[in-house]
């Protein structure tokens, strides 16, 4: 895994490029604690499968995590464990069925999270649980057919929820 920074902000981000694959489900990220590092990226990168484990205590202050256009399939509390500065979190555009409980617990200070066009459909209260200071949440264009009277019940600050085009 390559560790290139870009020139637009090279103390700030750490990219994941085109080419490089995660198909291992405990694959870890393979680089030197960091702590200047507030930008996760990799995008437009079908080999991705898997969101990799290690992020928070590799880069213990990032602020952005994006992995869209991948083929990520689900989301577990070890993938996020550890994030708790993590303010934007875009998994949009993925594969993403399975949403384990509690996967979001250490995102305290989460507050934009697009879920959008995924295969996942159901949304329950574990599985958006601790997620007390996010203000905008898109579910939008999923398979979402039962959502629990409970589902929102700690988002506190939720001022945008987009759910349009699911079941």
């Amino acid at each position: 895994m390559s560790g290139e920074k870009e020139l637009w902000s090279p103390t700030l981000t750490f990219y994941i490029h085109n080419h490089e694959a995660i198909s291992d489900e405990n694959y870890g990220v393979k680089s030197t604690y960091d702590e200047s590092v507030e930008g996760f990226y990799f995008k437009n990168n079908k080999n991705i499968k898997f969101l990799p484990i290690g992020t928070g205590a590799k880069f213990p202050n990032l602020k952005k995590f994006h992995a869209e256009s991948g083929a990520i399939r689900k989301v577990s509390f070890i993938n996020l464990m550890r994030l708790s500065k993590l303010e934007e979190l875009n998994l949009g555009y993925n594969q993403i069925q399975l949403i384990e409980e509690k996967s979001f617990q250490s995102l305290v200070e989460l507050k934009s999270l697009r879920l959008n066009n995924n295969l996942i459909t159901k949304i329950d209260r574990f599985t958006l649980s601790s997620l007390f200071k996010l203000r905008f949440l898109d579910l939008s264009f999923n398979r979402i057919s039962i959502i629990t009277v409970d589902a929102f019940e700690d988002l506190d600050e939720l001022q945008e929820l987009n759910l349009k085009f699911n079941q």
